[in-house]
């Protein structure tokens, strides 16, 4: 998607956070139903990648637009929606799983 087209998109969305959620939810049930967990793993990391590079040039000075940021943490985390849907991972196993990562990533800073 051209940036400038996620930007008109992204103005023009005025959902609650529980509706967004909804929405993000029922897309991740109902999209791509017909690739296999390897094309979704592909997938995963192919927008790994294009958000490491996004951050990368930002890192170097070559982007400070934050909507481009978005764009591929959008693209990610979407990704690993899927993904999740795929693998049958429950929103319980993935959210128990962030807070274990979570409290050890703040026990390691204080």
């Amino acid at each position: 998607m051209e940036l400038n087209e996620f930007k008109e998109k992204f103005n023009s969305i005025s959902l609650t956070n529980e509706k967004l959620q909804d929405y993000i939810d029922y897309v991740a049930e109902n999209v791509n139903e017909n690739y296999t967990i390897s094309q979704h793993v592909i997938i995963c990391i192919e927008e790994c990648s294009e958000l490491q590079q996004t951050l990368t040039k930002l890192i170097r000075g070559k982007t400070e637009d934050k909507m481009h940021i978005l764009e591929e943490m959008a693209d990610v985390i979407l990704a690993i929606k899927y993904l999740q849907n795929k693998l049958n991972i429950s929103d319980e196993e993935l959210n128990k799983a962030i807070c274990v990562k979570a409290k050890r990533n703040y026990n390691r800073c204080h």
